[in-house]
């Protein structure tokens, strides 16, 4: 008496199903065969047939055709057919307590891949966000408005999400075209400026006025700073008084 498996391949729940080669319905099935399923015989005995069963990989469901459970229960199949239906049952029992183990355990790997995938998302974003100052522009320059414009026309803003400390400017005033320094200065101008903050340019009071009486002179800005302590980020800015329309000179940022 020899036994087939059958095994589903259709999307969803995979099964094998143990058939016994001399069921007639059974025997058709076997025979015409379907592209929706695998099937393995022929097995000597349901021992082997089972045991090919669960060795099947990606199988959810295992079981037995009416046919076989027939077979058993009117003793064509003999006592070997009743061990194997306790070795069946143990079997199953083992499965359990194989998938409630394996269960446990995936919860504790699932716990330890959330805790690592945020540890590592963190270390990314703090690299970020590190890099980003030291590889783009942290200074920005703005249009003072107020009062306070007709000493200083410009400030310069923190555009990155991180402090710089000891901010110091270093002040040229030229005439152009003849590129002849005026006066040079250097000095502190802020010991810590926090993101979205601004700092006054202290260097148009060194250049004899917010707005020069003529055109041509020019004022270079050099800031220095630090991140994190590491003091070597430059940035430089240039400024000219340029003559308009109605004949008033004003300050204009080169970008």
């Amino acid at each position: 008496m020899n036994f087939w498996v059958q095994e589903t391949l259709l999307a969803g729940t995979r099964q094998a199903i143990v058939h016994l080669e001399d069921c007639p319905i059974c025997a058709k099935r076997i025979t015409k065969g379907s592209s929706d399923d695998k099937w393995s015989g022929p097995i000597g005995n349901l021992e082997s047939a089972r045991d090919h069963s669960y060795g099947l990989w990606g199988i959810a469901m295992r079981s037995e055709c009416r046919c076989v459970r027939s077979a058993i229960a009117d003793g064509l199949i003999g006592a070997a057919g009743s061990n194997d239906a306790r070795a069946s049952g143990k079997r199953a029992k083992k499965d359990k307590q194989e998938i409630g183990a394996t269960g446990k355990a995936g919860k504790g790997k699932a716990a330890k891949s959330h805790l690592s995938r945020y540890s590592v998302v963190g270390t990314a974003a703090v690299a970020v966000l590190t890099l980003s100052v030291f590889f783009f522009p942290a200074l920005s320059v703005v249009e003072a408005s107020g009062p306070s414009r007709s000493s200083t026309p410009f400030l310069l803003a923190n555009d990155s999400p991180i402090p710089l400390t000891d901010v110091h400017a270093e002040c040229t005033v030229e005439l152009q075209p003849a590129a002849v320094k005026l006066q040079s200065v250097q000095q502190e101008i802020a010991g810590r400026l926090d993101s979205k903050n601004q700092v006054t340019i202290p260097c148009f009071q060194s250049s004899g006025g917010a707005v020069p009486q003529t055109s041509g002179v020019t004022v270079k800005v050099t800031v220095k700073y630090a991140v994190f302590g590491i003091r070597h980020l430059t940035q430089k800015f240039s400024f000219v008084a340029a003559r308009n329309t109605d004949g008033y000179c004003r300050w204009v940022y080169k970008i």
